[in-house]
This record gives C-alpha cells, sequence and structure tokens, in this order.
C-alpha cells in the first residue's frame, strides 16, 4: 500500500492525494498535506459504479486526516 500527493498549482490545477491499497485487507492512510475542509472524495474503486466516481454536486468531503481504503482498491482525493 502507499500513498502520493500531487500538487496542481504549477498547472493551475487543483491538488490529488491518491492513495492506493493493494494488499487482501483493508488500510487506514494517514493524509500526510491534511487541513480542515480541504479535501473531498473523487474516486473510490471499492464502491459499485457509477457509485465509484463522485459527482462535483455530490463530492463527499473528507473531515478526517484518516481514511479507510478498502482492500485493492484505490482512493483519490481532490482539493477543493
Amino acid at each position: 500500500h502507499f500513498a502520493y500527493y500531487l500538487d496542481g498549482r504549477s498547472q493551475h490545477d487543483t491538488d490529488l492525494y491518491v492513495m492506493i491499497n493493494a494488499e487482501p485487507m483493508d488500510k487506514r492512510f494517514t493524509i500526510q498535506h491534511f487541513e480542515t475542509d480541504r479535501w473531498q472524495m473523487a474516486i473510490d474503486t471499492s464502491r459499485e459504479s457509477p457509485d465509484d466516481i463522485c459527482e462535483a454536486v455530490s463530492e463527499l468531503e473528507i473531515s478526517s486526516d484518516t481514511v479507510l481504503v478498502r482492500s485493492r482498491s484505490v482512493v483519490v482525493l481532490t482539493s477543493k
């Protein structure tokens, strides 16, 4: 399992925080670049389609510095 942060400033774009869990068990990730009210869920591949990609209107805000990533799935957060 691993995570990475992409700073979008150089492209005048939003930041991304990507968490990948290839393990057979769920894993709780700590967001290293966490600021309150900064992140929202964009993709969670553990969900059934079409709910795996969050609509802009209904994106889930992240209110904690940890995110549970289900086994063998990817979660992508975007900055607000």
